[in-house]
């Protein structure tokens, strides 16, 4: 990871020899402590219901819809849900055919957190994250800028609220420190475009 920052840095100009002046820790957003995890589009779930393997299903895919498919309950949305909201939901359904169940939700697998890198970096594609990952994260994961990269007007799409955002971020200011905040931390389905 260092090295494809360094890599990253020279490609843009900037030496990692004369840093900024260093700031707050704050200054970039943090990641919410606590925030609870939300299931989305391809991850893979646990169902489990205490004591009952018959209804318990390992490896639940979330379709493309949304929504997973259990036994006595059907179709259940899934994505936009945090794992405890689901066991929730998944429990009451339940309650029509066993009594008192007790269900557990587990992600195990995040295939959901997906981010678009296009443009003049050295490997363009579709990355999946596992965990939050901030914009200079994600230029590194795609091997740095190309020789041709403009970095002083790297856009990000992003799609929330039900409406598309765009953000023009310079990486020069952001690696130097004097513009820290911009480093953003990347959702899934956000598209970074590197002119």
């Amino acid at each position: 990871m260092v090295l494809a920052l360094a890599l990253v840095c020279a490609a843009c100009g900037t030496l990692l020899a004369a840093p900024a002046p260093l700031r707050e820790p704050q200054a970039a957003a943090p990641v919410e402590e606590g925030a609870a995890y939300t299931i989305g589009v391809g991850d893979i779930l646990g169902i489990h219901v205490w004591k009952d393997a018959d209804l318990s299903r390992p490896n639940v895919m979330v379709r493309p819809d949304g929504k997973i498919s259990l036994p006595l309950v059907g179709d259940v949305q899934a994505a936009g849900l945090a794992p405890s909201a689901l066991s929730s939901i998944v429990t009451q359904k339940l309650k029509d055919y066993v009594t008192d169940p007790h269900v557990t939700v587990i992600v195990e697998a995040i295939n959901s957190y997906r981010v678009y890198m296009l443009g003049h970096v050295i490997k363009s594609g579709v990355y999946t994250f596992q965990n939050p990952t901030r914009l200079v994260e994600a230029i590194a994961s795609a091997g740095g800028f190309d020789q041709f990269a403009d970095t002083s007007h790297i856009i990000v799409l992003s799609s929330r609220g039900g409406g598309q955002t765009r953000v023009e971020v310079e990486f020069k200011k952001i690696v130097s420190g004097a513009r820290l905040e911009d480093n953003i931390i990347l959702h899934p389905g956000d598209t970074v475009i590197v002119p």
